[in-house]
C-alpha cells in the first residue's frame, strides 16, 4: 500500500510562495541536475520559471516523490509504514 501524502502539491506550494525564485531554480538544479555529464541534459532546470517548476511538482500524484537521481519527470513510489512492526 502506497503513501497518500501529496508531496508534489506541498513542494508546488512552497515553490510558489518563495520570495527567492532563483533559490528554487538552483535547488531544483542541485537536486536533479547531472553536472558530471557534459553537457548537463538537465541544465535547463536552472532557467525554468517558478510556475513551470511548481506545475511540474503539482502534477506528481500522491504516493510518489521526486527524489535525488529521479526528478519531477520520474518520481518514485513512497511506501507507507503503517502496520509495520
Amino acid at each position: 500500500m502506497g503513501s497518500t501524502i501529496p508531496f508534489g502539491k506541498a513542494a508546488a506550494h512552497d515553490i510558489r510562495k518563495t520570495s527567492r525564485p532563483e533559490f528554487s531554480r538552483q535547488f531544483e538544479l542541485q537536486l536533479y541536475g547531472a553536472p558530471w555529464v557534459r553537457p548537463d541534459p538537465l541544465a535547463d532546470l536552472g532557467r525554468w520559471s517558478v510556475e513551470t517548476l511548481a506545475s511540474a511538482h503539482e502534477a506528481i500524484p500522491a504516493g510518489v516523490l521526486a527524489r535525488h537521481g529521479t526528478g519531477v519527470w520520474a518520481p518514485v513510489p513512497v511506501p507507507d509504514l503503517i502496520g509495520v512492526e
